[in-house]
């Protein structure tokens, strides 16, 4: 169906989208839900101050994931994303009770936020592929 090329980039679009609430999402409950876990696993790495890393990296959840939803700067908050699901599986396989997301469902985040890296922002967006 070569008619259906024409619509590629509403893929980058729809993944941004969804990318975004997610990490929105996800950072509202770093602030909000399970904290003890979530500073248990921080604590696992050795951090200095497991509760600023904590608040740290829910601000950089909310505001890469509204970045992410008025499409600027996508490529980097896509490789800071994709990071941030790698250490959180690495805290996951430590600790599986406290993150709420399966070991499948952060692999799949994780493959989605790779493709924006690579596709670029898709349409309406502001910024351009690096």
């Amino acid at each position: 169906f070569p008619e259906l090329f024409s619509y590629a980039l509403v893929v980058p679009l729809a993944f941004r989208i969804v990318i975004g609430l997610l990490f929105v999402w996800f950072g509202y409950k770093n602030i909000t839900e399970n904290r003890e876990g979530k500073l248990k696993i921080l604590a696992d790495f050795k951090l200095a101050s497991a509760s600023v890393w904590l608040w740290s990296i829910a601000i950089v959840e909310i505001i890469g994931g509204l970045l992410l939803l008025g499409g600027a700067y996508t490529q980097i908050v896509a490789l800071i994303f994709s990071t941030l699901l790698i250490i959180a599986l690495i805290g996951k396989h430590k600790n599986s009770n406290a993150l709420s997301l399966t070991q499948e469902t952060m692999w799949l985040l994780i493959i989605v936020t790779a493709s924006l890296l690579f596709l670029g922002p898709g349409f309406y967006s502001f910024d351009l592929p690096l």
